[in-house]
């Protein structure tokens, strides 16, 4: 079963800064949500791997088919070949076995103890390394993800806003412990900062202000989601929430949170101050404006079935 709760309190996503008919730097040669590049409208697109499949060229009005096959052993054919720590045919991401044929280990550490987990592959708004703050308790087999909130960037003035703040260790409201009446106070606890500037949703590089912003907020929960699975598998409780650009963050990742972990655990989301604003709230030319700045993930935020 599947539940979404939401608690909207206030849109904490203003976007009264730019009208629509005001001025503003655009996306310019930013790279895909899968990691191709665009520039200039070219039509043309190429890509290299192990396994290549079939394509088609035009010259002169005849038209060429050729197919290729990789006769190599290669990560993915589901053999475990040299240089590979494992290989399940890459037929799902989220089972210990990465796309690189490399073993996830699950999270460890010290019971209630935070600690911070810088991810490889994944990136802040800036370029650098993101990463997510854990405090586990093994006698749970219950997990809370909170994404934390902050603004939003799809404009010049996101260079006004803080996206880069260092880990520091919640203590406080849903993360305090201490107190006996608080429901997950017992559970398992990770907590998502906020440095992508793209309400946990982007999936694209663009070029803003006069800098290259990487929107991969979606893209990074994929990535977490790696280890977060590969250590709670086994959850009887998987809680996703987050306040503000985090609340709006839960909503679009929800989907892709619930694939990863399966029909196993019950899934509850908690929007807290990320309502959907509809085109009365914000005019569908400024949400045209964000979904295209950072790419953000639309089908993230479908709604959970039974």
């Amino acid at each position: 079963m599947r539940l979404w709760i939401g608690l909207s309190v206030f849109a904490a996503w203003f976007v009264s800064a730019v009208g629509c008919g005001d001025s503003m730097t655009g996306s310019t040669g930013g790279s895909g949500g899968d990691g191709q590049t665009s520039s200039g409208g070219s039509g043309g697109t190429a890509g290299t791997g192990a396994h290549s499949g079939s394509g088609t060229s035009s010259t002169g009005g005849s038209e060429t088919t050729s197919s290729t096959m990789s006769t190599g052993p290669y990560c993915g054919d589901g053999q475990i070949d040299a240089g590979e720590q494992c290989d399940d045919g890459n037929i799902n991401p989220f089972d210990g076995c990465n796309a690189a044929c490399e073993i996830v280990l699950p999270l460890t550490g010290e019971k209630y103890i935070w600690k911070y987990v810088a991810v490889p592959g994944t990136q802040c708004m800036d370029g650098s390394t993101a990463g997510f703050g854990v405090s586990l308790n093994p006698d749970s087999k219950n997990v809370m993800i909170y994404l934390e909130g902050g603004g939003a960037c799809f404009n010049d003035l996101c260079d006004f806003s803080a996206f880069s703040i260092p880990f520091v260790p919640p203590v406080d409201g849903i993360f305090n412990r201490a107190n006996l009446t608080n429901p997950v106070g017992d559970w398992n606890m990770i907590y998502v900062p906020y440095c992508s500037g793209d309400i946990h949703g982007g999936a694209k590089d663009t070029l803003l202000g006069g800098k290259v912003r990487h929107f991969r907020g979606y893209t990074n929960i994929t990535k977490y989601l790696e280890q977060w699975v590969a250590t709670f598998g086994d959850a009887e409780n998987v809680l996703l929430t987050g306040i503000s650009a985090g609340g709006f963050g839960a909503g679009l990742n929800a989907a892709q949170v619930a694939d990863a972990f399966g029909a196993g655990p019950q899934m509850t989301v908690i929007d807290d101050s990320g309502p959907p604003l509809d085109k009365d709230v914000i005019a569908p030319c400024l949400q045209q404006i964000f979904q295209g700045c950072v790419g953000a993930r639309r089908h993230g935020a479908r709604r959970l079935r039974g």
